[in-house]
């Protein structure tokens, strides 16, 4: 009878989902969207198709976790998260949290599910992002046509903490084991220049000795050379990754590439706009005094023909 009655009792404990921790959670969110996966509704990335939530559950199911609900960033919103709260400034935001862009009701766009007819939350939580690094700023999140990081906070909303990761771990995250790294952004090909402008900077591309300077797969001297970027070349940096920047630069024959190159190479263009201003030659210097010299000349002229200087 005790038997039974102790394995009843253990029959009944609750059996607890594992949480993923944080730097699992991001790895796992990276290495998706280093697949590059194109863009559909309902998936999550195994397939290498994926939408906004599916990075998120395809995530947490590369690392063991079991996502509980529907397909849904409403979903989510709703029934995963802890504290989930307006952002204020961008410094609200902590590593490992989701974040969410909604709409209220009235505005263009607005489109809350039926199923949510009756829950007294009527925002409409239509896009979610991970924060994968909080100084400075970068959002993971996966949109038509391409999964991009966002470097400011723009339209995010909301944000809080998912329930299936650990909080405890909040610390930065190392580069992955995988080495995904940081996933790609997309192509200037496939944003509009506006958008680019507001999620990059404009570069020129340095090197000390006028060589052209090497454009890698990852951001490792170890990693392939994609291309050689002459020196002088003018593109855009997305993000940095310690020495490294992420880049979109033109190729000798003016295509623009996207990879890694060392953050020696890449000056501000705002700073060499006014940093490079070339000494003047001894041969110009010659030119411009004998030019002052003839308009002395001319001068006098002048002067003694109207009376002169006095």
């Amino acid at each position: 009878m005790t038997v039974k009655l102790e394995f009843l009792i253990e029959s009944k404990k609750e059996v607890r989902t594992p949480l993923a921790s944080v730097k699992e959670f991001l790895c796992k969110a990276m290495e998706i969207a280093a697949e590059e996966p194109g863009y559909q509704l309902g998936h999550r990335g195994d397939d290498h198709l994926c939408d906004c939530i599916g990075l998120v559950i395809g995530a947490l199911s590369r690392c063991g976790v079991k996502w509980p609900g529907i397909h849904g960033s409403n979903w989510a919103a709703r029934n995963v998260m802890s504290n989930l709260s307006s952002i204020r400034f961008a410094s609200d935001l902590a590593v490992g949290e989701l974040v969410f862009k909604s709409k209220s009701p009235g505005q263009s766009g607005y489109a809350l599910p039926d199923r949510y007819a009756g829950h007294p939350d009527r925002l409409d939580y239509y896009h979610v992002g991970i924060v994968v690094s909080a100084a400075p700023l970068r959002i993971l999140h996966m949109t038509k046509p391409a999964p991009r990081m966002d470097l400011k906070l723009g339209n995010w909303s909301h944000h809080g903490w998912c329930s299936l990761v650990s909080a405890d771990e909040t610390n930065e995250p190392t580069e992955c084991s995988s080495g995904s790294g940081i996933p790609r952004i997309p192509a200037p090909s496939e944003i509009t220049r506006k958008e680019r402008e507001k999620m990059s900077k404009s570069i020129v591309v340095k090197s000390t000795n006028g060589a052209p300077v090497k454009l890698r797969k990852h951001p490792s001297t170890t990693s392939a050379t994609w291309w050689e970027i002459a020196s002088g070349s003018e593109g855009f940096c997305f993000s940095e990754s310690g020495a490294w920047s992420h880049v979109e630069v033109p190729d000798e024959a003016g295509k623009l590439r996207s990879g890694w190159m060392q953050s020696k190479f890449v000056v501000d263009a705002a700073i060499t706009d006014h940093a490079e201003e070339k000494p003047l030659q001894v041969g110009a210097v010659e030119n411009l005094l004998d030019c002052i010299t003839e308009i002395e000349k001319q001068l006098d002229t002048m002067y003694e023909m109207l009376g002169g200087r006095g």
